[in-house]
């Protein structure tokens, strides 16, 4: 009976042991998911700023470019041309500096809240391949855009929802990569360098092995004229930049969802 009693005890802290390490693994998986929660809220304000902060950083330079021209007009000619300078100029250039500077802090934080998921994509890649992405079912997105630093925003908000993402920085390429790489969807921007974006647009439109593939254009061409043009030509959609990751993302799941409901159709003709 001793010995029977013994094993009763030992067989109890085991259990008791087991159930203290399965409450603290459970407390500690919590901390987990709430830290990269929060990373992830980060990470999407952060780069709503770094856009805003990004055309911020454009409209300074022009600025600049404009008042060193007027500097240089009223030193040629001091008697004819009046440069007319507001009287606050030293308060704007103020605030653009500590806009800017801002700017570099948002951008380290951006840089410091995807570390965590950076991480994730070295195991990721381990697992899966160079991509990091599962290929079987993962849809292909094709972003042909000049400004690298959209295109880095875009790829990490797709990545992390499991996209496969490709990318070119000029219309010619991105041609060539339609082809290649065969994508589910095409992000383009219109102001590109040689061939612009409504004449690939067109191409793409044009041409059997390309027609059915949805394109959504994002481009700060703001004017009716150009949002219209960009429909007529086969946009699925037109956004506007600066936009919002979290409404760009919503718009690329809609058109992937219809497009694939119109194929399926079209299949069963």
């Amino acid at each position: 009976m001793k010995p029977q009693r013994e094993s009763r005890r030992a067989s109890s802290k085991k259990k008791d042991s087991l159930k203290q390490l399965q409450r603290e693994i459970e407390t500690n998986m919590k901390a987990i998911y709430q830290k990269k929660s929060k990373i992830e809220e980060l990470a999407k304000s952060t780069i709503e700023e770094l856009i805003k902060f990004r055309d911020l950083d454009r409209k300074t330079k022009e600025l600049q470019k404009t008042t060193s021209r007027k500097e240089k007009e009223k030193t040629m000619t001091p008697k004819k041309v009046k440069a007319r300078i507001p009287s606050n100029k030293n308060n704007n250039r103020f605030e653009l500096d500590y806009e800017l500077t801002n700017m570099k802090m948002i951008r380290k934080i951006l840089e410091l809240s995807t570390a965590f998921e950076e991480h994730q994509c070295e195991q990721r890649k381990e697992k899966f391949g160079s991509t990091g992405l599962e290929t079987n079912g993962a849809k292909k997105i094709l972003i042909i855009e000049d400004d690298l630093t959209t295109i880095k925003i875009i790829s990490h908000l797709l990545v992390q929802n499991n996209f496969s993402v490709e990318f070119s920085q000029d219309a010619e390429e991105g041609l060539r990569k339609v082809f290649k790489e065969k994508p589910d969807l095409i992000l383009l921007d219109i102001m590109l360098p040689g061939m612009d974006g409504f004449q690939l647009l067109t191409k793409l439109k044009a041409t059997r092995e390309t027609s059915h593939i949805p394109v959504i254009i994002l481009s700060s061409l703001a004017d009716e004229r150009n949002v219209i043009k960009g429909l007529e030509k086969g946009a699925s959609d037109y956004i506007l930049k600066p936009f919002s990751p979290q409404i760009l993302f919503f718009k690329i799941k809609k058109t992937l969802a219809l497009n694939n409901e119109y194929l399926t159709d079209y299949r069963h003709l």
